[in-house]
């Protein structure tokens, strides 16, 4: 943009001997340059005033690992199921066994008879709880026990409850140390059985009542067994 600019100027003297007045024009030019840059910056469509954000990639889910089952009892029997307190019922002579991860037996065992007896060791004693019940059982161990069942050996010490006829749980201990020396060691069931071993003999318990149910409970399985006396 230009801008001009023009002045006048008068200088009026007197007259005099030096001469007549005087007239002094100025012109003066003034210029001015204004330049405005203006970027135009892309309006956004009135339809859709928010920016689109791009899809985010689908995932598809992954199936989780399945774990390999633990050792535990075998499923309940057909013929003899499941008790109410959660134990496997077993019938004299039915075989009982605990599973490993592959499901092949890592342990058996089969109770044959549960009667009373009496002691023939060399120093027996009176029972402590008033009957020595005398439980005829067989037991055998896979070779692959320690990685089978976890632990190098298995045995039935320890672990016994009864429940008297009216059934009321004993908190008795059935593995006294009369019960231990009440027959002698040739007839008794190993205390415990290494990988690959089988034996059979006699466990016995001193227990309160002469009829009713014993319980057994092994540490590293989840499940008992149980057996009614006399069989009914």
């Amino acid at each position: 943009m230009l801008v001009g600019l023009a002045l006048t100027t008068g200088l009026t003297g007197c007259s005099g001997p030096s001469g007549p007045t005087a007239t002094e024009t100025v012109t003066a030019t003034a210029t001015v340059t204004a330049t405005e840059t203006v970027t135009l910056q892309p309006q956004p469509d009135e339809g859709d005033n928010s920016p689109k954000a791009k899809p985010e990639p689908k995932m598809e889910p992954m199936d989780e690992p399945k774990a390999a089952p633990e050792p535990g009892p075998e499923t309940e029997s057909a013929e003899t199921g499941m008790s109410q307190r959660g134990n496997l019922i077993k019938a004299m002579g039915e075989e009982a066994s605990i599973l490993d991860t592959n499901g092949e037996p890592a342990v058996t065992f089969t109770v044959y008879s549960i009667t009373e007896g009496t002691c023939t060791g060399v120093a027996p004693e009176p029972a402590t709880n008033g009957h020595y019940m005398f439980l005829d059982v067989s037991l055998a161990t896979s070779p692959n026990l320690v990685e089978g069942y976890g632990s190098p050996e298995f045995g039935f010490t320890g672990g016994w409850e009864v429940i008297g006829p009216a059934g009321q749980t004993s908190n008795a201990v059935l593995e006294t140390f009369g019960a231990y020396q009440c027959l002698p060691p040739a007839q008794q069931l190993p205390s415990w059985l290494g990988p690959g071993e089988e034996a059979r003999g006699i466990v016995v318990l001193d227990s309160p009542h002469p009829a009713g149910t014993f319980m057994f409970h092994d540490l590293l399985t989840p499940t008992g067994w149980e057996w009614e006396y006399p069989a009914s």
